[in-house]
């Protein structure tokens, strides 16, 4: 990570803190981890981790912005609750069918950095069905959906292919340098690894941009929603 952005992301971080009216040992203590660890963070003596993420994003921080500076994504959960509720053993078809209905319908710019890492997060998960997915499997989805070797994800990540391994087992996990490597690369937004359904807030900001669409496509959603629920 250039030294820029790892100032930024951290000045973004104090400034997350300080907007919940925390102190650094209160927030720390609220992350799970030691007062003095967390102001070693925060000053960039250590990094970022996935641990430390985790814990943000269950805070409902937007890790994306958080990590990348990046657009703020949508607050808009209306996708989110048509999943929500639709009948347990019909989850996984419902949030497939907004998954490729939308990569079908939306005109996609892959030469807008943040619209390219969108459509690669969307596209693992369409191709895997995935949901709820463990941080290893989907770091592992990722890869394949991409064609990468495990040694070109190390080499890109800049770690050995042994750490590499560890990650796609679960036994290890990216931090927030890690991540913002397929972030610059075009491969997905940090979210990818916290998100509960992955690329839903991303749909939603999209859509916020043409009204039009969205209005089209939220009907097309609830379509597919009365026909799940009448078959059942």
């Amino acid at each position: 990570m250039s030294e820029d952005l790892r100032r930024s992301m951290l000045i973004r971080l104090k400034t997350y803190r300080k907007a919940q009216c925390m102190s650094q040992e209160k927030f720390a203590k609220s992350l799970g981890v030691g007062q003095t660890y967390y102001s070693q963070v925060e000053n960039g003596e250590i990094s970022l981790s996935y641990h430390i993420l985790d814990g943000l994003y269950s805070f409902d921080c937007d890790i994306d912005n958080l990590v990348t500076g990046t657009q703020k994504l949508s607050a808009d959960g209306f996708l989110t609750e048509c999943i929500d509720n639709t009948h347990p053993a019909s989850k996984m078809n419902m949030y497939t069918m907004i998954i490729t209905g939308f990569l079908q319908m939306w005109d996609w710019d892959l030469n807008n950095h943040w619209e390219k890492c969108l459509y690669s997060e969307l596209v693992s998960i369409s191709v895997l069905r995935m949901m709820r997915a463990t941080f290893d499997e989907r770091l592992y989805y990722l890869r394949i959906v991409n064609g990468m070797s495990q040694q070109e994800l190390a080499n890109l990540l800049g770690i050995g292919r042994t750490k590499c391994g560890k990650c796609e087992q679960g036994t290890k996990k990216l931090d927030a340098q890690l991540m913002i490597y397929l972030y610059k690369h075009g491969y997905c937004l940090p979210s990818f690894f916290f998100e509960e359904y992955v690329g839903l807030k991303g749909i939603a900001t999209l859509l916020e941009k043409d009204r039009d669409k969205q209005s089209r496509f939220y009907e097309y959603v609830r379509c597919v929603m009365n026909n799940i629920t009448n078959c059942q």
